[in-house]
């Protein structure tokens, strides 16, 4: 009676490898876009509550979430609530103007964005952002929100009505 060896050997290690590869993309692929449709739910999350401004109970709100609360003389508070939340931004940036920019980049489960496309433009995960822009308005300007899908410098918008991301 002969065991058999654990480790693969010859054509199994092919089978093997590939799986293996096989596996390690459909992981990719799958993370980038269940990040993506993340970001598209939220854009479309806020998106309804800006046009019912109705209040929500606290108590219901969860996160990720943003708070704008109107100040005194014209002023806003903003609040930020991402703890607990799968969703997080890279980078966040407010402008001299008010404007709230939050730049979401893919996850480390993504692999393939950390790698593709290789370009001097920027870091490869950057090509596969989506920016989420907020201003409260003034008086010389309306309050506006938008989600751009961002490829390195270059920005296109997101129909307000999206589910599904931007196809990679």
């Amino acid at each position: 009676m002969s065991a058999r060896s654990a480790l693969p050997t010859g054509k199994r290690w092919f089978r093997v490898i590939g799986f293996a590869l096989v596996a390690a993309i459909l992981i990719d692929r799958i993370a980038l876009y269940a990040w993506g449709y993340t970001v598209v739910a939220f854009y479309r999350g806020i998106l309804t509550a800006w046009n019912n401004p109705v209040a929500a109970p606290l108590g219901s709100v969860r996160p990720p979430w943003i708070f704008v609360n109107p100040g005194r003389h014209g002023a806003y508070t903003l609040d930020l609530a991402l703890a607990g939340s799968a969703l997080s931004p890279a980078q966040v940036k407010l402008s001299d103007t008010g404007e709230l920019t939050l730049l979401f980049l893919p996850p480390c489960a993504a692999w393939s964005t950390r790698i593709f496309p290789r370009s001097p433009k920027g870091s490869s995960a950057s090509y596969y952002g989506y920016e989420l822009t907020y201003f409260t308005g003034d008086q010389q300007r309306p309050a506006e929100l938008h989600l751009y899908r961002s490829a390195y410098s270059s920005r296109t918008p997101v129909a307000p009505g999206s589910v599904w991301p931007h196809f990679f």
